[in-house]
């Protein structure tokens, strides 16, 4: 099953990026295993070891297999598992390299091969059948390119939406800083953002159901030992990168739009200005009230107020006949704007007394 950037762009088509790899959840049943819905800490250890084998093994076997009947010549396509260290037999996920010979100059950002990346510990729903096509039929529809599209289950991009959001949070919340990763990373930024804007994170925060379900399979097949899995909940779900390493994001982002963005996608400080407001949407995700109302109110509030940071609070009163006070208290947000060529960038907000 295509899941992760494979499944936005391939699946999808809500994003407008390259990838170096595929990215596939393989369902446990394809080495003689069942999903568990509680699972032990044995149980993830031998699903772990045994899907790495598989793929390693099986999987690399069956691509080979397939290539030549393809009549792809021996030789001009190399397949490479990734190393599996005695100490780390239970690799998850394994990535399969498919090396070839590029027509073109070599470029830093992407390698001459196709990483197939096969992780064994997905959530499989929800996801959907759709047809696929390669990106060459698609941009060169003639006869050389000719081919039958397959299909492929492919996850819903709402949970593909959400699980980019818990791993950043994941990544931010490292107890050593200067191991949070930042190459290759700020994909996650810009595949948030695009889909943001198409609509699916609205549907991602209206399933309550899909992102409680995350939550609890996270804790029970990641299990990453720094992470509080509770504070993945809306009111404190972090996945803004740290102030300290925009740069190294911006310089990251600045490589991916070179080799592999296409179309218009957005520019670094807008990228990060829409995170902004979509982690205010998670956080108010359980008081009810709309970021862009409580915008309004502050903004106003703010032009008033002199400096590059400010900071305003806006109050709701339960009767507005009446002075406001606890007993009047129907919401109260603080919110911080920094002011930018005399422009007011919302950065965060917080709820100081819920609606």
């Amino acid at each position: 099953m295509f899941k992760g950037g494979t499944s936005l762009s391939k699946g999808w088509k809500l994003i407008s990026r390259f990838s170096e790899d595929i990215d596939i959840a393989l369902d446990p049943e394809a080495f003689g295993m069942k999903y568990e819905e509680a699972p032990t800490k044995s149980y993830i250890t031998k699903l772990k070891k045994q899907g790495c084998v598989f793929t390693s093994t099986k999987l690399k076997e069956e691509i080979a297999e397939q290539l030549s009947a393809l009549g792809v010549p021996e030789g001009m396509v190399s397949i490479e598992a990734d190393t599996v260290p005695d100490y780390f037999p239970d690799t998850d996920p394994q990535v399969l390299h498919v090396k070839y010979r590029s027509l073109y100059d070599p470029n830093q950002y992407i390698a001459d091969e196709v990483n197939i990346e096969v992780g064994v510990r997905s959530l499989k729903t929800p996801f959907t059948v759709r047809p696929i096509q390669s990106i060459l039929w698609e941009a060169f529809p003639n006869a050389a390119y000719a081919e039958t599209p397959f299909e492929v289950m492919i996850v819903e991009p709402r949970k593909t939406f959400l699980e980019k959001a818990f791993l950043l949070h994941e990544e931010f919340g490292k107890p050593d800083k200067s191991k949070i990763r930042y190459a290759r990373m700020s994909r996650h930024f810009y595949d948030m953002v695009m889909n943001m804007d198409a609509g699916v994170g609205a549907d991602a925060l209206a399933d309550h159901e899909l992102y409680n379900h995350l939550i609890v399979h996270r804790q029970g097949y990641s299990r990453i030992p720094w992470v509080d899995y509770q504070t993945l909940q809306h009111e404190t779900l972090t996945f803004v990168p740290p102030v300290e390493m925009l740069e190294q994001y911006r310089n990251d982002y600045a490589a991916m739009q070179e080799a592999m963005i296409y179309g218009d996608p957005p520019g670094f400080d807008e990228l990060i200005e829409k995170m902004k407001q979509l982690q205010g949407r998670f956080r108010l995700k359980k008081d009810g009230r709309q970021l862009e109302d409580i915008l309004a109110i502050a903004t106003v509030q703010a032009e008033k107020i002199a400096g590059d940071i400010v900071s305003t609070v806006v109050v709701y009163v339960a009767d507005p006949a009446l002075p406001e006070g606890p007993a009047n208290n129907n919401g109260k947000y603080e919110v911080h704007f920094k002011r930018q060529s005399g422009k007011l960038i919302f950065e965060h907000i917080t709820i100081i007394a819920g609606n």
